[in-house]
C-alpha cells in the first residue's frame, strides 16, 4: 500500500521497528491505518466515518486543494480498510456456520 502522510503529504515508508505501520521521513508522523486495527467496526462506526468524509469534502471547497485531497485520500483509505475488514469478518462468520 502506498500511504501519504496526513500531516505533510510526503510518501510514507512501511516500518516494523516499533510495530507494523508507516513512518513519514519528513516530519516523523506514524500511522497504522493501512494495517488495520484488528477490531470489528459496527455499521454505525462506518457511517460515522462516511459522515466525516462528507464533512471534509464540503470543507474542501473553501480550503487549499492539495491539503483537502490529502485528507480525503486518508479518509478514503480508512473507509475502504474498514469496509474490507467488515466483509472479512462476515465471511469468517459465514464459514463458521
Amino acid at each position: 500500500m502506498r500511504c501519504g502522510c496526513f500531516n505533510c503529504g510526503a510518501y510514507m515508508v512501511q516500518t516494523e521497528s516499533f510495530g507494523l505501520g508507516c513512518a513519514c521521513p519528513e516530519c516523523g508522523y506514524r500511522c497504522r491505518a493501512c494495517v488495520g486495527t484488528n477490531t470489528v467496526m459496527d455499521r454505525e462506526a462506518v457511517r460515522s466515518l462516511k459522515r466525516a468524509h462528507d464533512a471534509v469534502e464540503r470543507d474542501a471547497a473553501g480550503s487549499e486543494a492539495a491539503e483537502a485531497e490529502g485528507r480525503m485520500a486518508l479518509i478514503d483509505q480508512q473507509l475502504l480498510m474498514m469496509e474490507r475488514e467488515i466483509e472479512m469478518n462476515r465471511s469468517a462468520e459465514d464459514n463458521r456456520k
